[in-house]
C-alpha cells in the first residue's frame, strides 16, 4: 500500500481488488499499485490403468465389508493396505482379474489377515511374517498349504497374530484346515467364516 499526505491528512489504498477511503477530502491523488500474480501449483491427477481400474473393482465386490476402496490410497484399514500392495508391489496380480479372478480372490484374503493381525510382527522376537508377502506365489508363503494352486490349509499356531480375524477371510473358499490356536487374536467370530462351507478343521483356542 502507498500512503498519500494532504491537509487534512487521508490515507487511500487503491488496487486491484478493493478501495477504501478513511475520511473525504478535496483533492486527494489515488495512488494505484498492482499486486503480483502468484502462480497456483498445479495437481496433476493420478491416472491408474483400465486393467489396474478392473482390479479395483473386483477387489471391492469381495471385500466382504461394505467399505469402497480406491486406488491410490492413504488409508491404513487392512483392506486399504493390502489393496496398496497388491497393486504396486505384486504387479503381476493386477492382471489376474481376467485370467484368474480366484487367485486374485485368494491373495487378497490372505493379505487382509497379515495386515489385519499385525503381520510384520509375527512370531516375535523371529518374525517369520517376512515370509509373507513375497513375490513369490502365495503357495509358497510359510504355512500356507495349496492344492492345485487352490489354498485349502492355513495353520499360524503360536505366531503372535494380534487383532482380529477379518471378514474377508471367507474368500478362502476352499479351506478345509485353518488353524490360528495360540495367538493374540480378539473380538467376534467374523461372518466369513461361515463362507468356508469346506472346512473340516477349525482350531481358534487359546485366543482371547
Amino acid at each position: 500500500p502507498h500512503s498519500v499526505a494532504t491537509s487534512p491528512p487521508v490515507v487511500v489504498v487503491v488496487d486491484d481488488i478493493a478501495a477504501s477511503t478513511l475520511a473525504p477530502a478535496p483533492m486527494v491523488t489515488a495512488v494505484t499499485t498492482s499486486r503480483p500474480t502468484l502462480a497456483r501449483a498445479t495437481i496433476s491427477p493420478v491416472s491408474i490403468t483400465q486393467s489396474q481400474q478392473a482390479t479395483v473393482d473386483f477387489i471391492n465386490s469381495i471385500t466382504l465389508s461394505g467399505m469402497v476402496l480406491s486406488y491410490p490410497n492413504t488409508g491404513d484399514t487392512p483392506e486399504e493396505q493390502a489393496l496398496s500392495w497388491i497393486m504396486m508391489e505384486h504387479l503381476a496380480l493386477s492382471s489376474l482379474v481376467d485370467v484368474a479372478p480366484g487367485r486374485l480372490r485368494q491373495v487378497f484374503g490372505l493379505t487382509v489377515l497379515y495386515f489385519a493381525t499385525n503381520g510384520p510382527s509375527w512370531g516375535y522376537p523371529n518374525p517369520n511374517g517376512a515370509q509373507w508377502l513375497t513375490t513369490t506365489d502365495e503357495c509358497g508363503w510359510d504355512r500356507v498349504q495349496c492344492e492345485n494352486g487352490i489354498v485349502v490349509e492355513l495353520t499360524k499356531t503360536s505366531s503372535d497374530l494380534f487383532g482380529t480375524i477379518p471378514n474377508v477371510i471367507g474368500q478362502l473358499s476352499a479351506l478345509t484346515r485353518l488353524r490360528l490356536r495360540s495367538n493374540l487374536l480378539y473380538g467376534t467370530l467374523p461372518m466369513g467364516l461361515g463362507r468356508l462351507t469346506n472346512i473340516g478343521w477349525l482350531d481358534l483356542y487359546a485366543n482371547n
